[in-house]
């Protein structure tokens, strides 16, 4: 049975394996690193590389390849475990997190090479935008309550 190891964790897992069952990160579907365990159990650090002559593009995500140039490293995709901590720091910071998650999506939607963080990054554009909107109207909405409570009862008004 053939395994690779896992680009996040490290883990050994079975070469067919998409997502890796103990870090749940989608991992790339050409293995850089194949291990042979049926050859020698005892062996399993030991990696035997599929390296032709000619330079391969790297996988960035099952079907998208892009070629990688001579000064450029390529970059891994981002785990899901990231994915999830920049939403919720963006979601939960009021404007201040909005500010952030625009940011990091105009960063993540400029990446040409790599669909997934494209598609991330709209996914997060779109989720600040929204938050940020919602925290708008409701800060509204308080004032125009606020206002109306301090008109109604002038007791409170500040002297």
């Amino acid at each position: 049975m053939d395994k690779k190891k896992c680009e996040y964790c490290g883990e050994l897992i079975h070469v067919n394996t998409r997502r890796c069952p103990f870090c749940g990160s989608i991992v790339s579907e050409v293995p850089l690193e194949i291990i042979k365990a049926e050859e020698d159990p005892s062996n399993v650090g030991e990696l035997t590389t599929n390296n032709n002559e000619k330079e391969q593009p790297f996988v960035t995500q099952t079907g998208f390849t892009s070629e990688v140039r001579d000064n450029q490293v390529p970059q891994k995709p981002l785990s899901n475990a990231m994915k999830v901590f920049i939403t919720v720091l963006a979601c939960i910071i009021p404007g201040f997190g909005q500010l952030i998650g625009i940011i990091v999506a105009v960063v993540f939607m400029s990446d040409e090479a790599d669909s997934d963080r494209r598609s991330f990054g709209k996914a997060l554009m779109i989720a600040s935008l929204v938050i940020f909107v919602v925290i708008s109207i409701c800060c509204v909405l308080y004032g125009v309550f606020a206002y109306g409570v301090m008109m109604a009862n002038p007791e409170l008004r500040i002297k």
